[in-house]
């Protein structure tokens, strides 16, 4: 019960934190800017939440440098990794998801996205779905995520969270709506068929072809 609450005072805090901060700023941008009265509160808006986003990430780098996302297995209830996997879950989910769960982030501007939170990716590559804890997660050269593709750096196993890296070579496809899962490694070249699941542990050589759910070796490319 004592990291419940523990966990509900770090999301309260750190909210009030970003809210004020961002709040402040539009503030003093309002007074020293004169926008356009038809248009000022539209604007003043817009700022708030960008300002909001940036604030985000700012705390959220400065959680993963003091307690950064590694490969392992934590408890939920005891330790600090579990608390700030969690607290990082909670910003990412209720001050950034927004932004992709509207699509308000253009594809072509994702891999920026999730650089700026934390992922290795190559700006070459197209990012057409999410990602889940970036910073467990590199995407090659010339790499397509399709629609909806999900990427996911953890897995709940009972009171643990359990954290893999994600690691996706050049040039690799991944069709719509495929998932993979942490602790998987795509070799270059290799493509994941629409609507598969690649399971946790999965190692795809170079060339290859899945499929499936769970994702099954076709043939080589």
């Amino acid at each position: 019960m004592k990291f419940f609450i523990l966990d509900i005072i770090l999301a309260i805090l750190v909210s009030l934190i970003i809210i004020c901060s961002s709040s402040y700023i539009s503030y003093n941008v309002d007074i020293h800017i004169n926008f356009p009265d038809r248009f000022e509160g539209i604007i003043l808006i817009l700022i708030f939440l960008i300002i909001i986003f940036i604030m985000s990430c700012i705390c959220l780098k400065i959680i993963r440098i003091l307690v950064p996302l590694k490969s392992g297995k934590y408890s939920l209830q005891h330790g600090i990794d579990g608390i700030s996997w969690k607290l990082q879950g909670f910003l990412y989910i209720f001050n950034l998801g927004p932004l992709l769960n509207t699509y308000l982030v253009p594809i072509n501007l994702r891999s920026l996205f999730y650089t700026m939170l934390g992922a290795k990716i190559s700006f070459s590559s197209m990012i057409g779905g999410k990602i889940l804890e970036p910073p467990m997660v590199t995407i090659g050269a010339n790499s397509i995520l399709g629609e909806d593709t999900l990427i996911i750096g953890h897995s709940v196993e009972g009171g643990y969270v359990v954290l893999g890296e994600v690691i996706i070579g050049n040039n690799v496809t991944i069709g719509v709506k495929s998932v993979i899962m942490p602790d998987v490694a795509i070799g270059d070249g290799s493509i994941i068929a629409a609507n598969s699941v690649v399971i946790k542990g999965t190692k795809i050589g170079e060339n290859e072809l899945w499929a499936g759910s769970p994702a099954k070796k076709l043939k080589e490319l």
